[in-house]
């Protein structure tokens, strides 16, 4: 008799799709958020682009700091250290006006957006199997 087959999504895959599923709404939606709100207040449309470049900066940044942060720390809190990170600059970013105050911030909620990408991309391909890896990513 055959086994059971385990289901493909099983809980901790729920959970590492969820995280992937906040990074993207978070970066998505700041991507096209932001400098509407930049452009009704009247910032030149220079500003508006260095505002954007800042948060690929901060990827590109975070990035190859990454591997040793997370065997530091561990997955479950670089992950917890991150959302935490892109709440509270999304907070400041609704409070403080623009624009010299978002560049920076942009530029830590991107290092902190790449930083929940990439934690939440592997562990999706550590809990895939190599049955329904495919079908998952």
């Amino acid at each position: 008799m055959n086994a059971p087959k385990s289901s493909i999504l099983s809980g901790t895959l729920i959970a590492a799709l969820a995280t992937v599923g906040v990074c993207d709404v978070a970066f998505g939606l700041s991507l096209q958020v932001q400098p509407l709100i930049m452009e009704t207040r009247g910032i030149p449309a220079w500003i508006i682009g260095l505002n954007g470049a800042a948060g690929a900066l901060g990827v590109l940044i975070a990035g190859p700091l990454l591997p040793r942060i997370i065997a530091k720390f561990g997955g479950r809190r670089v992950t917890s250290a991150a959302i935490v990170v892109i709440a509270f600059c999304l907070a400041a970013m609704a409070l403080l006006p623009p624009p010299w105050w978002w560049l920076p911030l942009r530029l830590v909620f991107g290092a902190a957006v790449g930083t929940l990408f990439t934690v939440s991309e592997t562990w999706v391909l550590t809990v895939a199997t190599n049955e329904n890896r495919g079908r998952i990513m």
